[in-house]
């Protein structure tokens, strides 16, 4: 028994001794390998497209290569390549950890930053803005490369950089239709929840020119008695208290407990549809107050913006075709014709309503039309003559510093010197709360080059007219060009007052996000796209 006991000890012990020898010669053997070594072996495997095999021989590379502190060179080209073996192997959510990985070390590896933009291209990378600034990130690098072969091209050619067929790869161009494409679908996608207005936000600038139009149209006895919420809405408009005036008209329509709206704040209401570019609400307002105002505005929107005809009855249409004694009336029946190609009667009635001046309005417009036909001297002498005969009214005022903002200032100094004359006029007390002078102020200061003019009445004008998105996305290209992301949030504001237009919106701010992101993300890519 006891040589048994014996004999089982030494074997247990040989066992032992022979596992033992085993370990340690497999230890000594992997020891004896480099993290080199095993990256050519990786290597092989990669170039023979045996990925898995490629992606153990790197991992084995890199732990070996942690524990020998090996020079930083190859533990970035082993992160790079463990990212390329996740992406063929298709397990991208690893390949992306690992490009990450590779940039921490090598913050301009070209390798790596591809592999993120073409795991976006694919939409299995970064979603939305860090995506897209993935792949400006990498432009910036492509188009960096691409000066520096420019560059030599240009001095081995001896040439003049006007002078040079410059360089511009397919990669360059390809990749920057991949970033349109992904900027053109996420604003598409981020427009879409702001597909229509249901607030009466409305630019003032807008509002206050129709408004004022109707100032006195709004006392007409057609409209009935002044009831107490018609008192409130019509000294709102004579105060220029537009904000508060949308506020006051918007009880009439907001639930839980709309009211039955009187008929001047229908009309109103139809006035701050049509602002807003929504026709048929603007039209059904109209023709629900039954007045004859109501009715000519509901053609004339019928007829000038494409809304579905309700066939006014041929009295109604008679009264307002015979409605001579009200130069307003007349000025839309005059828009209807030209609308419905009756040039002669168009033209006819703009020279009688010109002739009576009586109202600014066919002033206004004609300088208008004859500006956008390249008329500009016509244009100003039209509004020239208005000035004189309204030299008060501030729609007149701004038409012309308007069409002055667009002439060619530094070819004509003595126009620019009216303009400046008449940014100053709206300086002036009678014109103090008006929304429509703070905007046209900012627009002329700011073809006159005022810088700290401009950037005064562009705040002025805010503080007026806060649901105008034209001031909003000058207020945050401002912000966005002195280093200020506060900008940004101005851009969504804009899209959501403006829905039509907010794709665009957020196209461009898109635009402008990307490149603060590559800096956010990427500092190292974002610092070659800065001065030579």
């Amino acid at each position: 028994m006891k040589e048994e006991a014996c004999i089982a000890h030494w074997i247990a012990y040989g066992a032992a001794m022979a596992g033992l020898a085993y370990a340690t010669y497999k230890y000594m053997r992997y020891e004896r390998n480099t993290p080199e070594q095993l990256k050519e072996k990786g290597d092989v495997f990669f170039c023979e497209k045996r990925y898995e095999e490629a992606l153990k021989a790197y991992q084995e590379a890199m732990g070996l290569a942690e524990r020998k502190e090996t020079a930083g060179e190859v533990q970035i080209k082993l992160r790079n390549n463990i990212s390329q073996c996740y992406f063929h192997l298709k397990q991208y959510d690893q390949s992306l950890v690992y490009a990450e990985e590779t940039l921490k070390l090598d913050p301009l590896h070209k390798g790596a930053i591809k592999r993120l933009a073409m795991l976006t291209e694919i939409d299995c990378g970064y979603p939305d803005e860090k995506g897209i600034a993935v792949i400006t990130a990498y432009l910036v690098l492509l188009n960096k490369e691409m000066e520096k072969e420019n560059l030599i091209l240009i001095e081995k050619e001896n040439l003049q950089p006007s002078a040079a067929k410059l360089k511009s790869t397919r990669e360059n161009n390809h990749w920057q239709t991949v970033l349109d494409t992904k900027v053109n679908t996420l604003a598409k996608s981020m427009a879409e929840k702001h597909h229509h207005t249901t607030t009466l936000h409305v630019p003032i600038v807008k509002l206050e020119e129709i408004l004022l139009t109707f100032k006195d149209v709004l006392r007409d006895a057609s409209f009935g008695p002044a009831t107490d919420e018609d008192k409130r809405t019509l000294s709102l408009i004579d105060k220029r208290s537009f904000i508060a005036l949308i506020e006051h008209i918007s009880l009439s329509i907001t639930p839980p407990k709309p009211t039955t709206p009187s008929k001047r704040s229908l009309f109103v209401l139809g006035n701050i549809r049509f602002a807003q570019t929504q026709y048929e609400e603007a039209a059904r307002y109209f023709r629900e107050t039954g007045t004859l105002y109501g009715d000519v505005l509901a053609l004339f929107i019928e007829k000038l913006k494409g809304v579905p005809s309700t066939e006014l009855g041929r009295e109604q249409i008679e009264r307002i075709m015979e409605k001579k004694d009200d130069p307003i009336v007349r000025m839309y029946v005059a828009q209807i014709q030209l609308a419905t190609h009756n040039i002669g009667q168009y033209l006819s009635t703009m020279v009688e309503l010109e002739n009576e001046a009586l109202i600014p309005h066919p002033f206004i417009a004609n300088a208008k039309s004859q500006f956008e036909l390249k008329e500009e001297k016509e244009a100003l002498v039209t509004i020239y003559r208005a000035l004189k005969i309204f030299p008060n009214d501030i729609n007149t005022i701004c038409t012309a510093i308007e069409i002055l903002s667009q002439t060619d200032l530094e070819k004509h100094p003595d126009q620019k010197d009216k303009l400046e004359k008449l940014v100053l006029r709206l300086n002036t007390p009678k014109f103090r709360d008006s929304a429509r002078a703070k905007f046209f102020q900012y627009i002329g200061y700011s073809s006159l080059k005022k810088d700290a003019e401009t950037l005064r009445s562009l705040d002025d004008a805010l503080l007026l007219d806060p649901y105008n998105s034209s001031l909003l996305l000058q207020k945050a290209h401002h912000l966005i060009s002195i280093g200020n992301p506060a900008g940004f949030s101005l851009f969504h504001q804009a899209s959501k007052l403006s829905p039509d237009t907010a794709e665009e919106i957020y196209r461009i701010m898109l635009t402008y996000k990307s490149i603060y992101d590559v800096q956010e993300h990427y500092p190292a890519l974002a610092s070659l796209s800065g001065p030579r």
